[in-house]
């Protein structure tokens, strides 16, 4: 019934009701009822029901049921069901499911997945990472260095040294050190206590540094004859932009400031403040189709009325019957991303843009019913993409280019009604999709090329209207034109 004075060497324990005076060398299976004066060197393989006064030196691979009263040097593996009464020198890998009261004196790797209560600590931790979730209130005196990614619901006392990220609903009562980016929801309850050192100006420019960064862009575009008439569409267009324009665009957004003056331009040149409907002054444009608004209003381009846009570029400008007049200016080359020009029945003179070919992706050009004229810039056929092109009704003259067997995905062509001269090019026989060609009402000369006879329909071409003028002016075999 009592211990042996030294241990037994055997590899079997004895079954004696209280420990030996020393600890076993090898220990026991299983742990004796009584807990020993000394922990055994190494531990047993299942934990003993009551753990020593001092801890054994090697940690237990599972965790004792209770805690020591004095933490391990090296915390274990997995903490103990129990909190200890005071933190281990040394966190455990995976935290803890419930918090120790007083935090670990080096931070943990991985904060708690969510905050430890609903009410903060009455200090901020100082873990390397914040809680994914913010606390629902905030710390209760002074906040943490770091802000979080997210404010919390309800604003801190005290504002942080730097804003968040995002800025709170709600501002604090105090106005914080350094301003938030972007303004909060709801307004600041009390000023700054001083004015900034340096007044806060929109695209972050003064207005003479704003000014001079537009006006630096619109003399990449316009010449300087242009710019120094001040009666001149684009004199007009600049002066709008720059100090006309409540939308306020900033030079670094170069491409709005290209597109807006361009349209702006386009405006002023086709006598704009004639048209019929939706000009600067809004007249007759409630209810206009895609919610479009008047010209040079403080909406982007895209709400301009007859304007189709792409991703918030330009596609095509489309407005047919409404006054049009003037002539088309050159700088609408630089609305780059246009698919569509068509601009029918108004009254629109000179001649097409010389710079049109620029506009790699144009695929709809239809002017007819207007006073143009002058000849047919060679840029044009350059315009690979082109489907359709209709000028009919007009005064458009010259000849036609040999060069427009390139346009190779035209389709339909409408030259009708123009002052054209000379003859039509074999080449034209290259364009095998046309469905549709008139040259009538001209004063071409010669004979229908055999090459565009062969992509009639009647010889299993998709070409089912050909028209042009009679003999004895011109002669054609394969047309559709009645002639008597």
């Amino acid at each position: 019934s009592f211990p042996t004075v030294s241990p037994t060497k055997s590899f079997a324990p004895t079954h004696s009701s209280l420990p030996t005076s020393s600890p076993t060398l090898p220990p026991t299976t299983q742990p004796t009822l009584s807990q020993s004066s000394q922990p055994t060197s190494r531990p047993t393989s299942s934990p003993t029901l009551h753990p020593s006064s001092p801890p054994s030196d090697i940690f237990s691979a599972p965790p004792t049921l209770s805690p020591t009263s004095i933490p391990t040097a090296q915390p274990s593996s997995l903490p103990t069901i129990s909190r200890t009464v005071q933190p281990t020198f040394t966190p455990t890998a995976p935290p803890t499911g419930t918090p120790t009261v007083q935090p670990t004196v080096i931070p943990t790797l991985f904060p708690t997945l969510s905050p430890t209560s609903s009410a903060p600590t009455s200090l901020p931790s100082m873990t390397l990472v914040p809680t994914s979730e913010p606390s629902g209130v905030p710390t209760t005196s002074e906040p943490t260095v770091v802000p979080t990614i997210y404010p919390t619901a309800t604003p801190s006392a005290k504002p942080s040294f730097g804003p968040t990220g995002v800025p709170s609903l709600s501002p604090t009562l105090l106005p914080s050190l350094v301003p938030t980016v972007g303004p909060t929801d709801v307004p600041s309850l009390l000023p700054t206590p001083l004015p900034s050192n340096v007044p806060t100006f929109r695209c972050n420019l003064t207005p003479e540094e704003r000014d001079a960064g537009i006006s630096d862009i619109i003399s990449t575009i316009a010449t300087p004859e242009d710019l120094e008439n001040p009666t001149s569409p684009q004199s007009l267009a600049s002066q709008f932009l720059i100090s006309g324009d409540e939308r306020y665009v900033c030079p670094d957004d170069v491409t709005e400031v290209r597109e807006r003056f361009a349209m702006a331009t386009f405006y002023y040149a086709t006598e704009g403040d004639s048209w019929r409907r939706c000009n600067a002054a809004g007249d007759q444009c409630d209810g206009a189709p895609r919610n479009w608004g008047p010209y040079l209003s403080s909406g982007s381009v895209c709400t301009w009325f007859g304007t189709f846009c792409n991703e918030n570029t330009v596609a095509a400008i489309v407005i047919r019957n409404n006054n049009l007049g003037g002539t088309l200016p050159n700088e609408l080359v630089q609305l780059r991303g246009l698919q569509g020009l068509i601009l029918e029945e108004g009254s629109i003179r000179g001649r097409i843009p010389s710079d049109i070919g620029s506009l790699s992706q144009l695929r709809f050009i239809d002017l007819n019913v207007n006073s143009m004229s002058g000849p047919i810039p060679e840029s044009l056929y350059d315009l690979e993409q082109l489907e359709e092109l209709d000028l009919d009704t007009n005064v458009f003259t010259g000849t036609i280019s040999t060069r427009i067997g390139n346009l190779i995905n035209l389709e339909f062509l409408q030259f009708e009604v123009n002052k054209f001269t000379g003859t039509i090019p074999d080449t034209i026989g290259n364009l095998i999709k046309l469905e549709g060609a008139t040259f009538d009402e001209n004063s071409l000369t010669g004979t229908m090329p055999q090459t565009l006879c062969d992509n009639r329909d009647t010889n299993g071409g998709k070409l089912v209207v050909l028209n042009a003028d009679c003999p004895p002016q011109f002669t054609c075999s394969c047309c559709t034109t009645r002639c008597v």
